[in-house]
């Protein structure tokens, strides 16, 4: 061997043993052991193998979650469906858990996307696979992505355009997400103000 052999000493205290112990294992053969004239010598391979210890890591197994979102509260069920389908049949790995939210991909309060977050963290999942990107996020994918990456999981989108965008078309896509997102919140205000006056006319008729 090309490695240098180990005293007993040096080798106890590689396994963080005592050497008596290692010499017990030396003498029922749990150890391979080498004679150096009266001496036991020992190399770090044969303790790493002895020990369960490999010089390769174990490849990481892959564990999928996936994340599936629609923007209304009601009447969007089918798409909600459509979405875990296409992700379930295209699965390759173990399957951890779905994901899910109704509401805006701007709102910073998904509890689903906020649940994934905290799960990609502790590490309960290796892939996150998403149908769209937009189901993820209506805005700052990228931020996403490098987030999920830091806590070492991958992110994969299901479908999506094979042909790059150009900077402008990318600002343009930000800028479009950005207004339906404060068009929607506007639209929903006037409705509940128009259901409030609607409320507070009936409200006078009964009087």
């Amino acid at each position: 061997m090309s490695e240098k052999p180990l005293r007993t000493s040096q080798a106890a205290e590689y396994l963080n043993i005592h050497p008596i112990t290692l010499r017990r294992w030396s003498k029922e053969g749990k150890i391979k052991t080498y004679m150096f004239g009266r001496e036991r010598r020992f190399y770090k391979s044969d303790l790493d193998a002895a020990m369960g210890i490999q010089d390769e890591e174990e490849p990481v197994s892959r564990v999928e979650a996936f994340y599936v979102r629609v923007s209304g509260s009601t009447g969007q069920e089918t798409s909600i469906v459509a979405q875990k389908k296409m992700l379930t049949s295209s699965a390759t790995g173990t399957v951890y858990k779905t994901y899910q939210d109704k509401g805006s991909g701007l709102s910073t309060k998904r509890k689903g996307f906020n649940r994934m977050l905290q799960d990609a963290q502790d590490k309960k999942f290796t892939v996150l696979r998403i149908t769209h990107t937009d189901r993820l996020t209506r805005f700052g994918f990228e931020y996403v992505e490098q987030l999920l990456a830091s806590y070492g999981v991958g992110l994969e989108v299901l479908t999506g355009s094979d042909v790059p965008k150009s900077d402008t078309e990318e600002l343009i896509d930000d800028f479009m997400a950005l207004v339906s997102s404060f068009a929607g919140r506007v639209y929903g205000m006037r409705s509940r103000e128009h259901k409030k006056m609607l409320l507070d006319k009936a409200g006078e008729c009964n009087a």
